[in-house]
């Protein structure tokens, strides 16, 4: 079926399911997931970046226009409601109209996926009353860790900025606590317990939210996280790393990124014992601990 072909096929009747989270949260394999049922589609072939749809359209400002994968969630404009859409029917027109041509409308569910989801779920409510939204959540530090590569500056690539990281992580699920009562149908998942027992997980957001059937969520990727768990438990210790890098092997900017980490190992390990002094007590009622990476307990209920 081609492009101009889906973008005739049916109409704005399907149920929408927003898939949102943090950047390498697991936003991804998530839609893919929700997507490849024979009943669903997500968007293909945009030419965009992961097909997100924020890159489709020009009714709200993309990530990199707040800041990027580093700071976007900080920026005041980031979160959008119901209060900033003028007028709902011309919204949802708009935003039709950049989406349909790459769903296949022949399918009940039509998935969009873009991380920013998790802070305008309101804003694309007011659009889709009757669309479902499924938030992937992943543990803070990890989360961080996985991202700080993308920081512009030298400082925040080698570690010295994860306060800046994990006070995004905070803010961004503080004010996705605070929107869930406003939404009609929503659904939150760790990105721990999908891949520790993918059916069992997807089988609870399916109570919580409608879901397409025949979902295939078998042998999703466990081991993304051990490096950075592994990197944590090296910084959370009182001694340097003791692993020597022969020179022969300096062979990427990576290599030689760990090379300068094991160097400033001491004062890494003081960043990373102010970030735990620090944030801690906001991390812990979301069900995680940053003494404790394999502490992982569901999202708080009286916030769905």
């Amino acid at each position: 079926m081609t492009k101009s072909e889906r973008s005739t096929h049916g109409g704005p009747n399907q149920t929408m399911i927003f898939v949102g989270g943090l950047h390498r949260s697991g936003t991804t394999v998530v839609a893919q997931v929700v997507s490849g049922s024979p009943q669903a589609s997500g968007l293909t072939e945009t030419g965009a970046m992961m097909d997100e749809g924020q890159f489709l359209q020009d009714a709200y400002p993309q990530g990199s226009v707040l800041g990027g994968p580093t700071a976007w969630a900080l920026n005041p404009r980031a979160h959008l409601t119901e209060r900033d859409v003028e007028n709902p029917d011309t919204l949802r027109e708009q935003l039709w109209n950049s989406w349909s041509p790459y769903w296949d409308l022949s399918r009940e569910f039509l998935v969009e996926k873009t991380p920013l989801n998790i802070l305008r779920s309101r804003y694309l409510q007011a659009a889709f009353p009757d669309s479902g939204f499924l938030f992937v959540v992943r543990h803070p530090m990890l989360q961080a860790l996985a991202v700080e590569k993308w920081y512009p500056d030298m400082r925040g690539k080698m570690g010295f900025r994860l306060a800046g990281l994990v006070e995004l992580w905070c803010t961004a699920h503080e004010t996705l606590s605070a929107d869930l009562p406003h939404l009609r149908s929503a659904s939150v998942a760790k990105y721990e317990h999908i891949v520790q027992d993918p059916v069992g997980e997807f089988e609870r957001v399916g109570r919580e939210i409608k879901l397409p059937a025949e979902l295939k969520v078998e042998n999703l990727a466990s081991s993304r996280s051990e490096r950075y768990s592994q990197r944590w438990e090296q910084m959370a210790v009182k001694r340097a790393s003791k692993t020597v890098r022969p020179r022969s092997r300096v062979r990427s900017r990576v290599d030689l990124r760990e090379l300068v980490r094991d160097a400033v190992s001491p004062l890494l390990r003081r960043e990373y014992a102010a970030v735990v002094r620090d944030y801690e007590p906001r991390i812990q009622p979301f069900g995680y601990s940053l003494e404790d990476l394999t502490a992982v307990e569901p999202w708080p209920p009286s916030s769905r």
